[in-house]
């Protein structure tokens, strides 16, 4: 029987591709099996299924992230590293617009979020990153988006009082966008530009202190995982660029 994991049932349960089910068994697979080898020679032989089932998982990956590659080709390396977030504006969730550039020399972490989503509850993580790190220049922002499985449909009214009333938020919240597709918001058609499209709801993008994108992370890293705390104190520590 195939061992499972929790991100197995979370890709799974968000109707996630079949080559990330392969890639999240191949990689989970592997650990567990060399962690705890089983004896005589079945761990030889199970082994490098383990390996092909991951291997064709990075290759269909590869593949689905081609067309994203190509829409980039042929644009000036120039052009996009003079587009910073501070290009962009985003309506508050209140209705009000709201210039990216007022968080000039912040560190931004933008995430699309979602109501009815089984990644909903890193809100309560989010929140936490906020009352931790605010204090050091780290700017939270909640994005809505509709556009996976229909898991935000309520107005900004509703999405603001469920955040407020569930998970106690207070980082900056703002107007429910398109994130992918022809019709997505400019910031980020600009975010996919720069890195990989978004996957799925709580798809995190980190900005540095100078507008420019450091990385992005999908939604199986949870808000305070280590790899994503580490990356936040990291931009943290870097110095905000000179004003010009």
């Amino acid at each position: 029987m195939f061992p499972s994991s929790d991100a197995e049932r979370c890709v799974s349960n968000e109707a996630g591709s079949l080559y990330r089910v392969c890639a999240l068994f191949g990689r989970d697979y592997i650990g567990k099996m060399s962690r705890h080898r089983p004896p005589g020679s079945s761990f030889k032989r199970i082994l490098p299924i383990a390996f092909a089932v991951q291997a064709v998982a990075v290759s269909g990956c590869d593949k689905a992230t081609e067309p994203a590659k190509a829409e980039t080709e042929g644009r000036s390396s120039p052009a996009r590293s003079e587009t910073t977030a501070y290009n962009f504006s985003l309506e508050t969730i209140e209705g009000k617009a709201k210039s990216l550039s007022d968080y000039r020399g912040k560190v931004l972490l933008i995430v699309n979020v979602a109501s009815n989503c089984g990644f909903t509850p890193q809100y309560e993580g989010l929140q936490e990153l906020h009352e931790r790190y605010a204090s050091d220049g780290l700017v939270v922002m909640g994005v809505p988006s509709n556009d996976f499985m229909g898991q935000e449909p309520g107005t900004n009214e509703e999405i603001k009082t469920f955040c407020e009333s569930k998970f106690h938020v207070t980082f900056d919240m703002f107007s429910k966008v398109k994130v992918k597709g022809k019709d997505k918001h400019p910031l980020y058609a600009w975010l996919t530009s720069e890195k990989e499209k978004v996957s799925w709801n709580f798809n995190k993008f980190l900005i540095g202190r100078d507008g420019r994108v450091i990385e992005h992370f999908g939604s199986m890293t949870k808000p305070l995982s280590t790899e994503l705390t580490a990356a936040i104190t990291l931009a943290l520590q870097e110095s905000a660029p000179a004003p010009r």
